[in-house]
């Protein structure tokens, strides 16, 4: 149905005054739509749909249909299997898309999501704050779907959804993690959210309501009060989405695609639910949208608890693993001597007594640490600046000021701190590692409290979400055992990794934890006379991957040191034709 009919239709309804103030636009516009024009902004489609699904467009079965219907999904279902890599990857990033597009105040393409979702950096046309809304939501949903799917059991309670929701908002608001102080209001709806007093009671009593749901009827409701609480200043419906597909896992259905195809009609039903008015109208909606989803995709017919032996063993456990400390000694003796090959081709004294050369490697450090964090300088732009002052303002929109000041202050603390290694010897300690660390992440913005951090937060790893190390005291004594267990060995490259791998893996600061851990693993290269590793050759998606995946096995040591290799040919390649070019 075109929009100009659902208009004639809500006008049965409405005046055209309150029509056009509820979907926020002018007398003279919905003129223009009723004379059949279409609008062009998404968001005035949408409430106009909501209007129409509203007031015209709810199923509402009866409780013995939705047994029926019910019973039909669970004798033709499906579920979600992660062994079948390639489809659960492109479901969850569906998923994740749709739970975005629906809230989204940009047109972010479903392609641009899904390669932000596999690692790929900052566009320059997406704002940092929703480039971290989208990393954050997608390695959530995977790390969340995939342990639901597999049979971990995930209860879910207030302190989840509270981790949940620190991990979705992780970098983008301040109140991460944090039930809302202040009246919530949802936009277009009538439903009352609970009072800021009342939150912490409401979802004890939603925890209750909601342990042991069976049927899609149940799953409906909760996700209906759930929404109706409203506990957070912001993600209220990606958390709340991302719970009923998790009870939808348990009972047994694929959790349903939402997206703006069908966002209409899910927040009517939705609404309706809340107030009474149609108490089946979700629950219909969410049954009509798991046949979608089961047509759309390529699953595989499988029962939960098939699902469960066949994924036994194969879980990723995204928590610290104390076991990988060692396996960072495990560099081979072919990667170890082309490493010393490469040192013995230029010595670090020959590069400090040539200012050109000692510059080109002082401006790749600054560049090749900063790149690996998503920092929009080139390299160019990184030299301009730090010599000259020069800042490239083309490269950054009106509201990229955030961005515009963690890009300078990046290349201006990197190259600080590689100045500082090269010419003042450091010792490894704790104390020597924080004040490497304050200086990387000086100055920038929402950085995190300085020194170890005595929070629990999660990381984003290219392939789902991994939670360190919690605990101010551990860190510590983790941190001990590192440079403790580093004193002892000799090599100065397999030192190098076993600190960079073991720093980056315990995170024991908020921010700034991959930088620390390029910068404390020159410190043994520099001690020995041998040129630091700049970075600057690196692809930030093989270093993010390649850290990931330590992170999650504890193996990918040749990996990593196979890609460091052929950065560090290139840097030293760099330097030579900087020496011989002089």
């Amino acid at each position: 149905m075109e929009t100009k009919e659902k208009l004639v239709l809500l006008l049965k309804k409405y005046n055209k005054t309150s029509l056009s103030n509820d979907i926020a636009v002018s007398r003279p516009t919905l003129n223009r739509y009723l004379d059949g024009v279409e609008p062009d902004k998404h968001d005035v489609k949408l409430k106009i749909d909501f209007l129409y699904y509203k007031c015209y467009g709810l199923k509402n079965p009866s409780d013995s249909e939705i047994e029926e219907i019910e019973q039909q999904l669970l004798e033709n279902q499906y579920l979600i299997d992660p062994k079948q890599e390639f489809v659960f990857k492109d479901y969850v990033k569906k998923i994740a898309f749709g739970s975005y597009e629906i809230e989204a105040d940009d047109e972010i393409t479903e392609n641009k999501f899904q390669s932000i979702a596999d690692g790929g950096e900052i566009e320059r046309d997406i704002s940092r704050k929703n480039f971290l809304e989208m990393s954050n939501l997608y390695s959530l949903t995977f790390k969340i779907i995939k342990e639901a799917s597999i049979g971990v059991e995930l209860e879910i309670t207030s302190e989840t959804l509270r981790q949940w929701h620190y991990s979705l908002m992780q970098g983008v608001r301040t109140d991460a993690g944090e039930y809302s102080t202040k009246i919530r209001v949802i936009e277009n709806s009538n439903v009352e959210t609970s009072h800021p007093s009342s939150i912490v009671t409401d979802i004890a009593t939603w925890v209750e309501k909601s342990k042991g749901i069976k049927t899609l009827r149940d799953i409906a409701q909760s996700h209906a009060l759930l929404e109706k609480i409203h506990p957070f200043g912001d993600g209220n419906g990606r958390i709340g989405r991302l719970a009923m597909a998790v009870q939808c896992i348990y009972a047994g259905f694929v959790p349903p695609l939402i997206n703006k195809s069908n966002a209409a009609l899910y927040y009517a039903a939705l609404e309706a639910t809340q107030l009474g008015e149609k108490t089946n109208a979700l629950v219909s909606f969410l049954a009509e949208s798991i046949r979608t989803t089961t047509a759309q995709l390529p699953l595989l017919p499988k029962g939960l608890e098939d699902a469960q032996k066949s994924n036994s063993g194969k879980f990723l456990s995204y928590g610290y693993s104390y076991s990988f400390m060692d396996m960072a000694i495990c560099l081979n003796e072919d990667l170890l001597e082309a490493f010393n090959a490469q040192a013995a081709t230029l010595k670090l004294n020959v590069v400090k007594n040539n200012q050109a050369a000692l510059n080109e490697l002082t401006l790749e450090f600054a560049y090749g640490s900063s790149k690996m964090e998503g920092s929009t300088f080139s390299k160019l732009d990184t030299q301009k600046f730090l010599e000259f002052g020069v800042f490239p303002d083309y490269k950054y929109d009106d509201d990229d000021e955030d961005q515009k000041e963690i890009d300078k202050l990046m290349a201006k603390n990197n190259k600080y701190i590689i100045d500082t290694l090269l010419t003042t010897p450091a010792s490894l300690s704790i104390e020597s590692i924080i004040t490497i660390h304050d200086s990387i992440v000086n100055g920038i913005k929402d950085h995190g409290k300085a020194g170890i951090t005595n929070d629990s937060r999660m990381v984003f790893t290219g392939g789902g979400q991994y939670l360190p190390v919690v605990g101010k005291k551990k860190i510590e004594g983790l941190l001990r055992e590192v440079i403790e267990k580093a004193s002892q060995i000799t090599d100065p490259f397999v030192k190098s990794f076993f600190l960079h791998l073991n720093i980056a893996h315990i995170q024991p600061f908020e921010d700034g934890n991959k930088r620390t851990a390029r910068a404390v693993a020159n410190i043994p290269l520099i001690e020995a006379g041998i040129v630091p590793f700049s970075y600057d050759a690196m692809s930030r998606d093989h270093y993010i991957d390649v850290l990931g995946k330590f992170y999650e096995y504890g193996n990918s040591v040749d990996k990593f040191g196979g890609v460091l290799l052929k950065s560090y040919e290139k840097e030293i390649e760099l330097i030579q034709r900087t020496i011989e070019g002089e």
